[in-house]
């Protein structure tokens, strides 16, 4: 039987946002089903937390900065990826596959991305796209029915190719949902039953009221935000629907116990301290797998029935694994694990399969950290920035740290971020009057009233500091160069360890890491002493005499070379 891959793209759904996470707040029973059906990673990290660069993570498994994605691909911002870069629907094309993808595209550009199939829109109506899902699962299972037999016998006779079954399908289905409404303030495109422009009768709608919501640490426990995380709620549980659309019209074709289904989000939820940076609630992420006879369902693995020994499902999965594990994943179920972008293109992949791992419920050796890359959202938004994740430690470093941290616009302009920025402020009290000495009477000048008021906010805020979650708004906004946090007695990433001394040995170790791996992947943004490292080995002035001080930033104070300690590029 063909070998069918189907990969479910949600747009800014956290983690914490879940039935199968542990939030009962919340009802998302398809997404639970399939999360108990196989494998549910626990530690599941994109690379960056933007929705487009984190679609070319997965679509080319490589890191933002090797793919030339750098940020948003629409409008002006309009980064795209590389013309040499192998793409998924390029190579499962060669792979003889039937592509497609539904809904939201939002990577760039079309000769990159090849789908043979194409039907973009920015519908949150999923019901509609489980109709385009079902017509596409149909059309395919009548192509092969064309093509004629099972092709299964013969393959078993070629002895290692065996596991290279008849190409299949591969479909992507980008969801809109839950992404804010970008013309609309605390708008995430909810739309009641009676209302023009409602959606399919077949979703059904669940309106969450404020006091319904768990708040993540991450925000402030507001009127404001919760007011938009009940919109956000009611997207997520029209999403988990849409998803159970889909998976019931895969069973209806009969193509389910073939079909790799992976289910991920892009980036973490669409609210400051999350979206757009790489703290863990941008970038830890819901991952879901139903690899079919890798890991089978509980039911299947207590009736002893074939391939029970396989690893039963309901995994928990405990393992770091990355988006760019997720091409060399899906390559591997089509009888292809290892294969590399072919000569003159981007690469090579440094992802893994995970197949070999999906049944684990221990950690794994060789699976305890993950790399990631961050350089633009908005074309406004410029922030690099890089991390290194273990299972107890996170190391950041921000390229230009001098920069202040910038918002994406629908984060600035959302109702939960401007109560947080407010929230150091209380109500401002009457302004003292002004004593009139010539009859006794009390009055105050415009100027004066505007002098008080302000004095009195400023008063405010030094002794309340507008909090953004745990962290301070001013911390949010200006951060240091460096960045290292004890995960396991600092979940948030609130009390930086890189100034500690105790410390100074894992920040030495972390930091070396992710500069190792910077080099590996021919990073522009491993930066020493002011300048890219990587363009100074392409120009080769090292050969001239010239070497780069082993120094992260350059010192204005101090910026003389002699008797700093340099680097030779092959030790970097």
């Amino acid at each position: 039987m063909p070998r069918n891959i189907l990969l479910l793209v949600a747009d800014d759904l956290g983690r914490e946002q879940l039935g199968c996470y542990g939030c009962s707040a919340i009802q998302t029973p398809h997404l639970d089903a399939l999360a108990a059906s196989g494998t549910r990673f626990d530690m599941a990290f994109a690379s960056t937390a933007s929705c487009s660069g984190s679609r070319t993570t997965l679509y080319t498994g490589l890191h933002t900065h090797e793919n030339g994605s750098y940020g948003l691909v629409l409008e002006r911002n309009g980064f795209q990826t590389w013309a040499n870069v192998e793409t998924a629907p390029r190579v499962f094309n060669d792979l003889g596959y039937r592509t497609g993808i539904l809904g939201k595209v939002h990577v760039a550009p079309d000769a990159v991305y090849p789908w043979q199939v194409r039907e973009e829109s920015d519908t949150r109506d999923v019901a509609v796209i489980a109709d385009q899902a079902e017509r596409f699962f149909r059309e395919e299972k009548e192509a092969q029915a064309q093509k004629g037999g099972n092709d299964d016998e013969g393959n078993e006779a070629e002895g290692a190719a065996s596991n290279r079954r008849r190409p299949g399908f591969f479909l992507t289905i980008g969801y809109v949902d839950p992404h804010r409404v970008l013309t609309s303030r605390g708008g995430f495109g909810n739309v009641d039953a009676d209302d023009a422009g409602a959606y399919d009768a077949r979703i059904r709608d669940r309106v969450y009221a404020p006091d319904e919501v768990a708040v993540p640490s991450f925000l402030q426990d507001l009127p404001a935000v919760r007011q938009e995380l009940a919109e956000y709620y009611r997207a997520i549980n029209r999403l988990d629907q849409g998803v159970g659309m889909v998976l019931s019209a895969l069973e209806r074709t009969g193509q389910a116990d073939d079909t790799l289904v992976l289910f991920l989000s892009d980036n973490g939820p669409p609210f400051v301290n999350s979206k757009t940076t790489l703290y863990d609630a941008g970038v830890r992420l819901p991952f879901l797998m139903r690899a079919p006879g890798v890991v089978v369902p509980p039911t299947v693995a207590a009736t002893g029935a074939a391939g029970a020994d396989a690893g039963a499902g309901n995994v928990v999965n405990p393992n770091l694994v990355s988006w760019i594990d997720v091409l060399p994943t899906m390559l591997a179920w089509a009888g292809h694990e290892g294969r590399q972008p072919p000569e003159g293109s981007v690469g090579p992949r440094k992802g893994r399969n995970l197949l070999p791992i999906a049944g684990e419920r221990a950690v794994v050796p060789g699976w305890d950290r993950v790399f990631g890359s961050h350089t633009f959202h908005e074309i406004t938004n410029y922030w690099p920035t890089r991390y290194m994740r273990t299972p107890r430690w996170k190391y950041h470093r921000n390229v230009c740290w001098r920069l202040d941290f910038p918002f994406a616009m629908d984060l600035y302009a959302s109702l939960s971020f401007d109560a947080m920025r407010n929230s150091g402020s209380a109500a401002v009290p009457d302004v003292p009057a002004a004593t009139n000495g010539c009859n006794g009477t009390t009055t105050t000048t415009k100027h004066e009233e505007k002098e008080a008021t302000t004095t009195t906010i400023q008063r405010q805020q030094q002794t309340q500091p507008a909090m953004i979650g745990k962290r301070t708004l001013k911390s949010y906004i200006r951060r240091p160069a460096e960045e290292l946090y004890d995960l396991d007695a600092d979940p948030d990433e609130v009390r930086n360890l890189a100034g500690e001394p105790a410390h100074a040995e894992t920040l030495a170790e972390m930091r070396n890491a992710v500069e190792a791996w910077q080099y590996e992947t021919q990073d522009l943004w491993l930066w020493k002493d002011g300048v890219s490292v990587q363009r100074f080995r392409e120009f080769d002035y090292e050969r001239e005499g010239l070497r780069i001080p082993d120094r992260l930033d350059f010192d204005v104070d101090h910026p003389g070379t002699v008797g700093v300690k340099t680097i030779r590029l092959h030790e970097t």
